[in-house]
């Protein structure tokens, strides 16, 4: 199986070196690839190391029960592990879907305090657990996220050099043109990181077959998991309106209007927003859906002026809404197909990508005008329009500066890099996966054979 790179390697190896006084707990979704990070972090850096996996191995709940100091809990472990052994200094302990065991999320605070091993947690659906945690360890913990592959890790998997990644945001960050050669295989490879998507599973089964649906069978049983995981965990009152959500996405996502109605849910019928909020905020949590927000107006603080029910959700990983839109969506996608669905798919990925990098997706729609995606860029307001097809006019980017005097604005499209007499910053729609490199003016089976000719374009600096 291919190992594959991941940013979030040097998150732990900062934290383990800093050696603070608190353990690490990493939340993320299903399948974004936690479990397999983390153990081989605590194997190749640590003498002694234990994994509890509390779903597997439910007996070890009964550790975390009745006193939770230290020395107690460290007798517990003894007795459940005999042939664990403790190194002081230099072990590790790893408790894998903590969410299942709220005192070992209680219990991180005398491990942080006792300080005789590291301590990692993870857990897939820990904004769902947040009720039964008898005492969260306030200033005991950080918390990092864990999504699926970003762009970037994708191409580090698919064998591009660091040169070449180096050099394209170097031509982003100063508005300079691509190479022809490199733009096209950027454009070719971020139309299959479209199809194939970012869990770790579906990137690994592509790389090793070059199958793209065997890929969709890995999407379609991570899918699968998720419906799982809402009839297990969410409430029975809940439940039929979090599947109803679920299950509506694609349809959201293939209208022209994508703002999130629950009228489409309900056939015709617009219940209250209360009706489906705690069903919205289930997926949310569990880390399978990005909500964006409408605002009122595109002015700073945005978050100041969210409109809290008007929003569109977009599935956090795109190669998953691909499955869920089915096999003929997948061809097009691949092929390039303009027309697909109207670029939902294209508008999801921007969605994903500008969320990846750190940057709070929200949209602005009153009237006739609407942006598809408002965000701050080195603390300036910037829209951002994404255009699936050949036309790349940006009425919207116009009418917001003259209304709002949004200054800064970027249009991503099928071309290059450059900037006009309007002052709109035209990309590659790739580059929304790279927008932390734009600076600005305020402050200061796919054919994959080329990428040892991208590669060699570029040298390895």
């Amino acid at each position: 199986m291919n190992m594959l790179r991941r940013k979030i390697s040097k998150d732990l190896q900062k934290w383990n070196e800093k050696k603070p006084k608190e353990c690490l707990v990493i939340k993320g979704a299903r399948q974004v690839g936690k479990t397999y990070i983390v153990e081989k972090f605590i194997e190749e850096n640590f003498e002694s190391h234990l994994s509890i996996n509390f779903d597997l191995m439910p007996d070890a709940k009964r550790i975390f029960e009745g006193n939770l100091d230290a020395d107690t809990i460290f007798d517990k472990i003894a007795l459940e592990f005999p042939g664990f052994n403790m190194v002081p200094g230099k072990t590790a302990i790893f408790l894998d879907e903590i969410q299942s065991c709220p005192g070992a999320r209680t219990a991180l605070k005398s491990f942080a305090i006792d300080g005789r091993c590291r301590v990692i947690a993870s857990g897939s659906l820990l904004g769902l657990s947040y009720g039964s945690v008898p005492s969260f360890p306030v200033g005991y913990e950080r918390v990092i996220e864990l999504r699926s592959l970003d762009f970037e890790e994708f191409l580090w998997g698919m064998g591009v050099k660091e040169g070449v990644i180096s050099h394209i945001r170097e031509k982003i960050s100063k508005l300079e043109s691509i190479d022809p050669f490199i733009l096209d295989k950027m454009e070719e490879m971020f139309r299959l990181y479209a199809v194939v998507g970012g869990m770790p599973e579906a990137v690994t089964t592509y790389l090793e077959t070059r199958d793209l649906e065997e890929v969709r069978g890995i999407q379609n049983k991570i899918l699968s998991g998720y419906r799982d995981d809402i009839g297990k965990y969410s409430d029975a009152k809940d439940r039929d309106r979090i599947f109803a959500c679920f299950d509506s996405i694609p349809v959201h996502l293939s209208e022209e209007n994508k703002k999130f109605m629950f009228s489409r849910i309900e056939g015709g019928f617009v219940p209250a927003y209360n009706t489906y909020e705690r069903s919205i905020n289930w997926l949310s949590e569990a880390g399978v859906i990005e909500k964006c927000h409408n605002l009122t107006e595109p002015r700073m603080p945005l978050k100041s002026n969210v409109r809290e029910n008007h929003f569109k959700i977009y599935m956090r990983d795109t190669g998953l809404l691909v499955s869920m839109l089915g096999g003929e969506t997948a061809r097009a996608v691949a092929a390039g197909d303009s027309r697909t669905n109207r670029g939902a798919v294209l508008e999801n990925l921007a969605a994903e990508c500008i969320s990846k990098c750190n940057h709070k997706p929200y949209y602005f729609s009153k009237g006739s005008l609407e942006v598809d995606f408002i965000t701050t860029m080195r603390r300036i307001v910037t829209a951002l329009e994404a255009k699936s097809g050949n036309n790349t006019r940006a009425k919207s980017l116009s009418s917001i500066k003259e209304r709002y005097g949004v200054k800064r604005r970027a249009l991503f499209e099928k071309g290059n890099v450059r900037k006009t007499d309007d002052g709109i910053e035209h990309y590659p729609r790739f580059a929304f996966a790279f927008i932390d490199s734009m600076y600005d003016e305020f402050d200061t089976k796919f054919d994959l054979d080329g990428i040892d000719e991208l590669n060699k374009r570029v040298g390895d600096f």
